[in-house]
C-alpha cells in the first residue's frame, strides 16, 4: 500500500501549478505576516486581560511553512483529497499565527478592526486542518480517491472534524473582545460541556479507529511499506494521544500542557514528512533530492523545537532557573545533538525516499541468488529499488535464460549490458513506476548490482546448459535402450526361438542317434528356450511397452505382478503416476524397479510397499520401503544402488536411504525435481 501522485496531463498542470502555488503563498503569507509583527512590534510581552497561549506561537509558524509547501507538491501533481487536507492544515496553523500576534498587538494599538474575529480565529482556526488530518486522512492513503466503504469512512471522518470544530468557532473567550459567532451567555456552558463531554472523545476514539486500520493494512504490506506506514501510524498515535493530554492540561494546566503541546506540534510536524515519502515517488526534474532534504527538514524541525520545549519546560521545573538560562542550556543541549541526529535521520530518510543502497542489495542478493535464483533476485530489485519494471535477458547465441517483475506498460526503460568473466552474457531493463522517471542515484545503485545480476543471469545459463546436456543423456540412454529391447525382442529372442525349433526338428528326426547325444540334445533344446524366455523378460524390463505410451501406472502395476509370488508381494501405490512426464517416468520405472529386485534378492523381505506421489511443485516423490533385514553397517553399495543413484542423478534429483519407519527393513527415498 502506497500513495503515488500519477503525472498530470499537459493541459492540467498550469491550473493546479497556480492552486499549489496559492495554497503555499496564502499559508506562507499568514504566517509571515504574524512573524513581521513579531519582530518588528514586539507585542509577545504585552499584558492583555485574557489567555490565548502565546508560547504556541512558534510551533504555529513551523507547522505552516513545513506543511505548505508539502500540500502545494501533491496539489500540482494530482487531483487527490488529501493535498486539500495538508492545504487546510498550512492555511489554518498560519491563520492562528498571525491571530496571535494580532492579537497581542491589540494591546497596544486597542483599535485594529476586526479584532473579536481574528481572536476567535485563533481558538478554531488550526483544528479543522489538525483534525481532518488524523481523521480523514487514513481512509485516503490509496493511489486514487477511495472508494465503496474507505470513502465512506473518509466522508465520516469529515462529519466528525466538523461536530469538532464547529462548536469551537462559537465559543468565547472569557474576557475576549466579543465573538460575532457566540451565543447568548446561558448558551456557552451548555455548548462546552457538549465538546468536552461527547465530541473530543469521539474524535480521539474515531483518530484511533483509523490509526488500527493502518495498522491491519501495514500487516500485509511489503517490508519498505510497512516501515514507511509504520512512520505515518507514529505520527498519527502522537498527535491523536498528545492532543487529549493538550484538552485535559487546558483545563489543569503545568505540567501536562507544555509537554503535550511539545509532543502535539512534533507530532504535527512529523506527519508531513510520512507523507511525502508515502506520495511522492516521481523522481522528476530532481525532485528526490527536494523530497530527501524537506523530508530530512521537516523532520528535524519538528523534533527540535519539541524537544526544545520540553527541555525548557523541565529544566524550569527541575533546576532554579530561569526561563532565559533554561533556554540557552536547552539550545546548547540540541547544538550537541543535532549532527549525530542528522545522520541517523538521514540515512533512514534516504532509505525510505530511494529505497535500498547497493551495498545492502548486494548482501541480500547474496542470500536470494541462492534460494530462489534469478526470478527472485529480479524480485527484490523491482521492490527494493521501487522500480516499475525488471527483466533479465540471455544475449543472442546464448540459452534463452530470463526472468522479469512487474509490466512494462510501454514506460521509458533503461538498458543496462551484463558482463560475466569479461564476455556478455545479457542485457538488464528496467524501468520505473508510471508517472516517474529513474533518478540518477538509481541509476548508480543499477550499475553497482548489474555485476551480481550478471553472475546470476550466468549461473542461470549454465544451469540451462547442464539441464539440456543431462536430458540429452537421458535421451540417448532412453534411446539406447530402446534399440536394445528392440534387438533382444526381433533379433536376438526370435534367433534363440528358431534355435530351439530346429533342436526339436533334430531332436524328432534324430531317432538313430544314440540315447546320450538326445539327451544332450533336449538339454541343449530346454536351456534354448528358457534362454529365449528371459530375453524376452529382459526387453520387457528394459523400457516396457507401457511406458512408451505414457503408462507409467500400467508398468509398475506389471513390474510388480512380475515379482510378486506366494513368498514375496510388491504393492503399488501411484496415484497421478501417468501425469508425470515422459523422461522421468522411465526414471521413475528404473529407480522402483532396482528397489525391489534389491529387496526381492537380498532383504529376505516377505513385503514391498513402492509409493509414487506428484506433490503441488510437479515433483515426484518415490518411497520404497520393504520389511527384511535392511541395510548393514558395513554393507558397500552394490550395482543396485549405484545405478538408483545414477537415475536420480540424471534427473537432477536426490536418493537417501533410511530405516523403515516400522524400524525393520529399508526405505528408499528419490526426490525428482
Amino acid at each position: 500500500m502506497s500513495v503515488s501522485v500519477a503525472a498530470a496531463p499537459p493541459a492540467l498542470v498550469g491550473r493546479r501549478w497556480l492552486v499549489g502555488a496559492g495554497v503555499w503563498a496564502l499559508a506562507w503569507a499568514f504566517a509571515g505576516a504574524g512573524l513581521v509583527i513579531a519582530v518588528v512590534w514586539r507585542p509577545f510581552d504585552n499584558a492583555i486581560p485574557y489567555d490565548i497561549h502565546r508560547e504556541f506561537f512558534l510551533p504555529d509558524v513551523v507547522v505552516a511553512v513545513v506543511y505548505a509547501p508539502v500540500a502545494a507538491l501533491v496539489l500540482t501533481r494530482s487531483r487527490h483529497p488529501l493535498g486539500w487536507l495538508l492545504a487546510a492544515t498550512a492555511i489554518g496553523f498560519g491563520v492562528t499565527a498571525f491571530g496571535l500576534s494580532y492579537a497581542l498587538l491589540a494591546a497596544d494599538h486597542p483599535d485594529l478592526p476586526m479584532l473579536g474575529t481574528v481572536v476567535n480565529l485563533v481558538t478554531w482556526a488550526w483544528s479543522v486542518g489538525a483534525f481532518a488530518m488524523v481523521l480523514v486522512m487514513p481512509w485516503l492513503l490509496s493511489v486514487d480517491s477511495p472508494t465503496g466503504w474507505r470513502r465512506r469512512a473518509a466522508w465520516a471522518g469529515a462529519a466528525v472534524t466538523l461536530t469538532v470544530c464547529l462548536p469551537l468557532a462559537f465559543l468565547q473567550i472569557p474576557g475576549a473582545p466579543e465573538n460575532p459567532l457566540a451565543p447568548s451567555p446561558d448558551r456557552l456552558p451548555a455548548l462546552e460541556r457538549a465538546l468536552d463531554v461527547a465530541v473530543l472523545p469521539l474524535g480521539v476514539a474515531y483518530a484511533l479507529v483509523g490509526a488500527g486500520y493502518l495498522l491491519r493494512r501495514s500487516v500485509s504490506a511489503r517490508p519498505e511499506e510497512r516501515r514507511c506506514l509504520g512512520w505515518v501510524i507514529g505520527s498519527l498515535v502522537l498527535v491523536t494521544a498528545s492532543y487529549a493530554a493538550f484538552d485535559l492540561g487546558l483545563r489543569i494546566g503545568d505540567p501536562v500542557l507544555p509537554l503535550a503541546a511539545a509532543a502535539l506540534f512534533a507530532g504535527l510536524g512529523m506527519l508531513p514528512a510520512a507523507l511525502l515519502v508515502l506520495i511522492t515517488r516521481q523522481r522528476l526534474w530532481g525532485l528526490d533530492v527536494a523530497v530527501s532534504r524537506a523530508t530530512l527538514w521537516g523532520l528535524l524541525t519538528a523534533l527540535l523545537v519539541g524537544a526544545y520545549l520540553a527541555l525548557v519546560w523541565a529544566f524550569g521545573q527541575l533546576l532554579p532557573w530561569g526561563e532565559r538560562t533554561s533556554g540557552l542550556v536547552a539550545a546548547a543541549v540540541l547544538a550537541l545533538a543535532v549532527q549525530p541526529l542528522r545522520s541517523w535521520m538521514q540515512v533512514r530518510v534516504d532509505h525510505l525516499v530511494y529505497g535500498t543502497d547497493a551495498g545492502t542489495l548486494l548482501a541480500r542478493f547474496g542470500d536470494s541468488s541462492r534460494t530462489e535464483g534469478l526470478a527472485g533476485l529480479v524480485r527484490e530489485l523491482r521492490d527494493d529499488l521501487r522500480l516499475g519494471y525488471v527483466e533479465v535477458r540471455s544475449g543472442a547465441d546464448l540459452p534463452p535464460v530470463g526472468a522479469t517483475a512487474g509490466t512494462a506498460g510501454g514506460r521509458p526503460t533503461v538498458r543496462l549490458p551484463l558482463r560475466s568473466h569479461g564476455r556478455a552474457v545479457g542485457e538488464l531493463v528496467v524501468g520505473a513506476r508510471a508517472g516517474e522517471s529513474l533518478d540518477p542515484r538509481t541509476r548508480t545503485v543499477l550499475e553497482r548490482v548489474s555485476g551480481m545480476v550478471a553472475f546470476a543471469l550466468d549461473l542461470a545459463q549454465a544451469n540451462q546448459l547442464l539441464s539440456v546436456e543431462r536430458d540429452r543423456v537421458v535421451e540417448v540412454r532412453h534411446e539406447e535402450r530402446r534399440l536394445l529391447r528392440r534387438e533382444l525382442h526381433d533379433s536376438l529372442g526370435p534367433a534363440l526361438a528358431g534355435i530351439g525349433l530346429g533342436l526339436a526338428a533334430i531332436e524328432k528326426h534324430g531317432q538313430a542317434l544314440p540315447e546320450r547325444d538326445l539327451d544332450l540334445l533336449r538339454q541343449l533344446r530346454g536351456e534354448v528356450n528358457r534362454r529365449a524366455d528371459d530375453v524376452r523378460t529382459m526387453a520387457h524390463a528394459l523400457l516396457p511397452p507401457a511406458l512408451d505410451e505414457g503408462r507409467l501406472s500400467d508398468a509398475l502395476a506389471a513390474l510388480a505382478a512380475r515379482f510378486s509370488d506366494a513368498d514375496f508381494e510388491v504393492v503399488v501405490d501411484a496415484p497421478g503416476a501417468d501425469r508425470i512426464d515422459s523422461r522421468r517416468q522411465v526414471a521413475v520405472y528404473h529407480v522402483v524397479g532396482e528397489a525391489v529386485l534389491n529387496a526381492f534378492r537380498h532383504a529376505a523381505a516377505t513385503t514391498c510397499t513402492v509409493r509414487v506421489e506428484v506433490d503441488d511443485d510437479d515433483a515426484v516423490q518415490i518411497a520404497v520401503h520393504d520389511d527384511g533385514t535392511g541395510l548393514a553397517d558395513e554393507a558397500t553399495p552394490g550395482i543396485g544402488l549405484s545405478s538408483m543413484r545414477e537415475r536420480a542423478d540424471e534427473a537432477g534429483g536426490s536418493l537417501r536411504l533410511d530405516t523403515g519407519e516400522t524400524g525393520r527393513g529399508t526405505l528408499v527415498r528419490v526426490s525428482l525435481p
